[in-house]
């Protein structure tokens, strides 16, 4: 493997931040407001107790097994034959997520900016450029999320503070007796939006170093923070239940925005520059797909492009109905998710200590 094609840790966390904004519009704060109402917020520092001991495992257990990723952690652990079955489930599930991930992308730009249109045009244009910068090389996508964090950060800190005088915190308290139990529900949530980085776990091989839990905690706080000031934000400008109801509250907190009295309608903007991060999500996914499913072969091209042609059809295969794209978005892929970015770490963890108590 080229020295060049390796990434360095704060490529590796720029990657799993950028990718993780691209779940996180689609599902928040609207998830969180159906769950804690005006404790909404409260949901983030809980979700980061809930995922601070998942990271401090996955950190250790990759520092054990330095320079191997995923894929050679399933096989040395699970056996060849398991650890390779299990292998193409992620390669399989990588394909139908970047799939999901497009026609999900499709129809945020059609329920917010082109009304009447359909999905084809953008499923198209986005399974072609993500097949380019899925194809080959990692490095090139790490350098990719590098440029793309300031760009982001700058962005929700600017609405931020344009919105930060119009915020009713009455709309925040006070909190209801039921609130604990919504904050838990939203606790797994935001810990379930934040699993990014177990997914790119199969790109420790690329690493020029194990990443280390400290390097980590800057960029999960940014992550945190991101998902608190939309959160405060939303729920400050429309309440607890009409912030529930919205399909995306955050882009209609943009949608009166003006910039010292002269720019004017941000809501296409921000919808426009929030494209990046599927964009980086998805050619990472179908980068994992295509590794997973072929690693002999992952380090040319048309695997990737395969990859994206497959990613392509699944995304309009998708049935185009509210009712099952809401069910896929809000139910059945969190779900998997959960499954596929935390199921597998206990029981890795489990191998890793049957075979150090043989050892």
């Amino acid at each position: 493997m080229e020295t060049s094609d390796k990434l360095s840790p704060r490529q590796f966390l720029a990657a799993a931040f950028v990718s993780a904004l691209s779940p996180l519009i689609r599902r928040f704060p609207r998830t969180l407001a159906l769950h804690a109402g005006r404790a909404a917020a409260l949901a983030v520092p809980a979700g980061a107790l809930l995922l601070l001991p998942l990271l401090a495992a996955a950190f250790a257990l990759c520092r054990r097994q330095a320079g191997r990723g995923n894929a050679a952690l399933l096989r040395a652990l699970l056996g060849r034959r398991a650890g390779r079955g299990a292998e193409c489930l992620y390669g399989l599930w990588f394909l139908f997520y970047a799939g999901f991930l497009m026609r999900s992308g499709a129809e945020r730009f059609i329920t917010t900016v082109y009304n009447g249109a359909g999905p084809a045009l953008f499923v198209c244009v986005m399974a072609l450029l993500c097949a380019l910068a899925a194809a080959g090389r990692s490095a090139p996508l790490g350098r990719a999320a590098m440029l793309l964090c300031p760009l982001m950060l700058g962005m929700i800190l600017l609405i931020a503070l344009l919105t930060a005088k119009d915020l009713d915190l009455t709309l925040l308290l006070p909190l209801s007796a039921a609130a604990p139990r919504g904050v838990f529900a939203g606790a797994l949530e935001t810990a379930n939006i934040l699993s990014v980085p177990f997914f790119l776990g199969f790109l420790g091989d690329r690493l020029t170093r194990p990443v280390r839990l400290r390097e980590a905690l800057p960029w999960l706080g940014a992550c945190l923070g991101i998902i608190a000031l939309m959160t405060v934000g939303c729920l400050g400008m429309f309440g607890p239940e009409l912030t529930a109801k919205l399909r995306y509250p955050y882009f209609m907190l943009v949608r009166d925005l003006t910039v010292l009295g002269a720019l004017e309608r941000l809501e296409p903007l921000v919808i426009a520059l929030w494209v990046f991060p599927d964009f980086l999500f998805v050619s990472l996914l179908l980068h994992l797909s295509a590794r997973c499913l072929a690693p002999r072969l992952a380090a040319r091209r048309w695997p990737a492009a395969l990859c994206a042609g497959a990613a392509g059809a699944a995304a309009l295969a998708l049935p185009g109905e509210m009712g099952a794209l809401a069910f896929l978005s809000d139910t059945l892929v969190p779900r998997v998710c959960a499954l596929f970015g935390f199921g597998l770490l206990p029981v890795l963890l489990l191998c890793a200590a049957l075979r150090r108590g043989r050892e």
